[in-house]
C-alpha cells in the first residue's frame, strides 16, 4: 500500500519537516505532504524546484510580525513575504552574511499570512475550532449562527 507521510513543524522544526518530506518523497517514493509555520529561508532555487516536484502539497504559514521567515534576508526571493524589519535585518546581517557567504536562500512556496485583520485562512481555521467546541458543548444550533453573523478574526486573538 502507498505510504502517506505528513511532516509539520515550526521555525527550525519547519525547515527539518521540509527536509524530511523531501527525503521521504524523493528517496522512498512516498506521498509526502508538508505544513510549516514561521520557517526561515532554507534552500536555493534549485532545491526549491526539486522539492515542488517531489512534494506538490505544501503550505507555509506565517504572521506579519514574525522575523524568522525573513531570515536570511533575500529581497530577490520570489516568495518574499514583505517588509517588516527587513531593512534593519539587511543592515545588521550584511557583514556576517558576507563573511559566511550566505546568500541566495529562498522559500519553497508562497506563504499564507495568518493575521487577524487580513487572513481568511486564519478565520476559517479558528471558525472550525470554534465549531468543534460548540459541538462538544452540545450547541450545534449555534454553529450556523456563528458562521453567518458578521464578525472579524480579531475577536479570536
Amino acid at each position: 500500500a502507498p505510504v502517506l507521510f505528513r511532516a509539520t513543524g515550526h521555525s527550525l522544526g519547519g525547515a527539518l519537516a521540509t527536509l524530511a518530506a523531501y527525503d521521504c518523497a524523493h528517496c522512498f517514493n512516498w506521498d509526502a505532504r508538508c505544513v510549516t509555520w514561521g520557517t526561515p529561508r532554507m534552500c536555493d532555487a534549485a532545491f526549491a524546484a526539486s522539492f515542488c516536484w517531489a512534494v506538490p502539497h505544501m503550505a507555509r504559514y506565517m504572521t506579519k510580525m514574525d522575523p524568522v521567515p525573513r531570515l536570511p534576508p533575500n529581497p530577490q526571493d520570489p516568495h518574499e513575504d514583505g517588509a517588516l524589519i527587513t531593512d534593519f535585518l539587511n543592515m545588521a546581517l550584511a557583514l556576517p552574511q558576507k563573511a559566511l557567504t550566505v546568500h541566495g536562500y529562498v522559500h519553497i512556496t508562497k506563504s499564507i499570512h495568518l493575521d487577524s485583520e487580513t487572513s481568511d485562512a486564519l478565520h476559517l481555521m479558528l471558525g472550525a475550532m470554534e465549531a468543534a467546541a460548540l459541538l462538544r458543548e452540545g450547541s450545534a444550533e449555534r454553529i450556523a449562527a456563528h458562521f453567518v453573523a458578521p464578525h472579524s478574526t480579531a475577536m479570536y486573538c
